[in-house]
């Protein structure tokens, strides 16, 4: 309907096994934000192994995610899914540096 496909699109819940699993089956990103109060029916375990999943503490970690997805794209998208996790490490040094100089400031 909106002309893309699952690999281009990004789900975030709460929900591992009605938000996260079935996002991850169709082939799209999956941010979990967990919450102390899941019904146990919805959890289940993390697929820790795929590259397309993140656990995140809070909503404003997703745009730093993005942010790395593109970037491995645009690099090599053959090797997208073994880069991403180096680009995320150094994209979180370059932005945490960035705050410290704003903050000393």
């Amino acid at each position: 309907r909106h002309g893309i496909q699952a690999s281009e699109a990004m789900v975030i819940g709460d929900s591992m096994r009605s938000d996260i699993l079935p996002a991850l089956e169709a082939g799209a990103y999956a941010a979990f934000v967990p919450h102390d109060l899941a019904w146990s029916f919805e959890t289940k375990g993390e697929p820790v192994e795929s590259p397309r999943f993140r656990r995140v503490r809070h909503m404003s970690e997703i745009p730093l995610w993005i942010d790395a997805i593109e970037v491995a794209e645009n690099t090599n998208p053959a090797m997208h899914e073994s880069v991403l996790p180096s680009i995320e490490t150094e994209s979180v040094r370059f932005r945490k540096q960035k705050h410290k100089k704003s903050r000393d400031s």
